[in-house]
């Protein structure tokens, strides 16, 4: 499979210019079976984009008050954190880290921080103290105040983080699916109801009739104590 970023691409053509034959193609489909993320990426040339969501049942991801811990089972926060270290860079909002008050690091149950460590890109404009506990884990931590969001993933492909991972408001999360820039939802769901006070995790999409509704593939399905993981799919590659 040929890495076509820019910090990669060419290195086909400079073999050949040393003398060296070079084969390609080869078990092209048995390589994209075991390297998905990878595959989605050249294709697009932007990351492989999964957006984690964890709602009640009816889709709310916060109180009226704004209380949100924990809305999940602890088997369900070891799942997110291994996602974490699954992933090259991690998005999420500085509102969201605000209050949320996360490290947004990959932690083992007993608190340890994971071997794999993924960039966190914050998003957003507003001030947040190098006192907050994203700064705190020893993790490259990047700000991002401009709205951008295509510029954003264009830059990180760029920089070979090939598989991104979205933890964010309904904010955030619209606007990249508005824009079509999600190939997956990871969409967590906790047996419990909020009623129409609660935050919903996805804003308006601009969706006005049931034939005009989103309907990503289900891809797996999974519990995890007492929740359920969902993982849909925007693309079909995989």
């Amino acid at each position: 499979q040929s890495d076509l970023t820019a910090q990669a691409a060419g290195g086909i053509e400079l073999l050949k210019q040393k003398g060296v034959d070079v084969v390609t193609n080869v078990l092209s489909d048995e390589c994209s079976s075991i390297n998905p993320w990878f595959t989605v990426s050249m294709a697009q040339k932007l990351p492989y984009v999964r957006l984690k969501l964890v709602t009640s049942l009816d889709g709310r991801i916060a109180a009226q008050d704004g209380s949100s811990k924990w809305i999940s089972s602890a088997a369900a926060r070891d799942y997110v954190h291994n996602l974490r270290s699954q992933s090259s860079a991690l998005i999420s909002s500085v509102r969201s880290a605000l209050v949320d008050q996360s490290q947004l690091s990959a932690r083992n149950s007993d608190g340890s921080k994971m071997p794999n460590q993924p960039l966190v890109v914050l998003v957003g404009s507003s001030e947040i103290s190098e006192k907050h506990p994203v700064f705190q884990t020893g993790n490259t931590v990047e700000l991002f105040p401009d709205r951008d969001l295509r510029k954003l993933l264009v830059d990180l492909y760029q920089r070979q983080h090939l598989s991104v991972l979205v933890e964010a408001g309904p904010t955030l999360a619209t606007a990249l699916l508005k824009q079509q820039l999600v190939n997956e939802l990871i969409w967590i769901t906790a047996p419990i109801i909020m009623g129409d006070t609660g935050l919903p995790a996805i804003g308006d999409l601009g969706i006005d009739t049931i034939s005009s509704a989103w309907r990503p593939h289900l891809h797996g399905r999974d519990q995890m104590g007492l929740d359920f993981v969902n993982i849909l799919q925007f693309t079909t590659e995989l």
